[in-house]
């Protein structure tokens, strides 16, 4: 894995180097013109979940709405 230093879901610049040759263990450094998101959270389009694994046990989508409604009649 890389690590990035993000701020405001952008990629910044690594920090100060700890190498003579501007190298930092562990960090890519990317051109300017290149802009890299990282969201805070992904989105999972609903026709790629088939289990969700919970507490409860492992539920299928359809399952969810009935669990919640149990739970809070």
């Amino acid at each position: 894995t890389a690590s990035w230093e993000a701020t405001g879901g952008k990629v910044g610049k690594p920090a100060e180097s700890l190498s003579t040759d501007g190298a930092v263990p562990g960090h890519v450094c990317l051109p300017d013109q290149v802009e890299v998101e990282n969201p805070p959270c992904d989105y999972t389009p609903a026709k790629y979940i088939t289990l969700l694994f919970t507490d409860l046990g492992v539920l299928t989508p359809s399952a969810v709405s009935d669990e919640l409604i149990r739970l809070y009649q």
